[in-house]
């Protein structure tokens, strides 16, 4: 029984770490992702100057 639920723990750790670690990946590339558009409306801004 004990081995069955140790086994079902980690199971679940690891869900959680992935989905941590997907929502770390997912907020640095929004974070990327926000710093490109900056640059982008910048350099449109220059253009149109």
């Amino acid at each position: 029984m004990k081995e069955k639920y140790k086994r079902f723990m980690a199971k679940s750790d690891r869900r959680k770490t992935l989905k941590l670690l997907q929502g770390e990946i997912g907020t640095r590339l929004g974070e990327i992702g926000n710093e490109q558009l900056e640059k982008k409306k910048m350099i449109g801004y220059w253009i149109l100057t």
